[in-house]
């Protein structure tokens, strides 16, 4: 099931600098832990070098309502690197069904080479979140096209007794005549 683990809680996340940024209260809240657990693990990955501060903590100035006046308050947001490394150390059933998660998509990139989330490509994410099926695309054409200039017998998938290719190209045979610009609607 992919992304089946992000199901489980439906949370409002940042999206900039092409990735997503949690509060502590929402990384709580999306594992199942109290915040200082969150806050735990978010100083040993500091303290251990995992990740650094300057790049995975931003802060940000919300308004929210206390009593009956609103108040600015910096908060600190994390980015999605921080977010996995704390799925990875956290110990609660939502962050063992994340390792579970995370561990087949790991998998399935190493054995395939590649690992596609069929859900968005079918439905593309909303107004201002970037849409990678055109890059995706765009890559794909970039191996074929490389593959049919390195060798073209085992592109096409052509049979020829002299040649005797032990190129990976083999693996494009036959090269389809276009890609497909957009999805289809379904």
């Amino acid at each position: 099931m992919v992304g089946g683990w992000w199901i489980f809680t439906k949370l409002s996340c940042r999206f900039e600098d092409e990735t997503i940024w949690l509060s502590q209260v929402l990384l709580a809240d999306l594992f199942q832990v109290t915040v200082p657990n969150i806050n735990i693990h978010i100083k040993s990955i500091l303290f251990e070098g995992e990740l650094t501060e300057g790049a995975t903590i931003k802060d940000y100035l919300i308004v929210r309502p206390e009593g009956a006046r609103e108040v600015q308050r910096q908060v600190k947001y994390y980015s999605l690197d921080m977010i996995l490394a704390i799925g990875y150390r956290i110990h609660s059933p939502r962050g063992t069904a994340f390792r579970q998660w995370a561990t087949a998509r790991l998998k399935e990139y190493l054995v395939k080479g590649f690992v596609l989330d069929d859900e968005r490509l079918k439905n593309p994410p909303g107004l201002g979140v970037p849409d990678y099926f055109d890059e995706m695309l765009e890559r794909i054409r970039d191996i074929f096209a490389r593959a049919a200039a390195m060798c073209c017998t085992c592109v096409t998938g052509a049979k020829n007794s002299t040649h005797s290719c032990n190129s990976t190209n083999a693996i494009f045979s036959p090269m389809p005549a276009e890609l497909p610009k957009k999805l289809p609607t379904v």
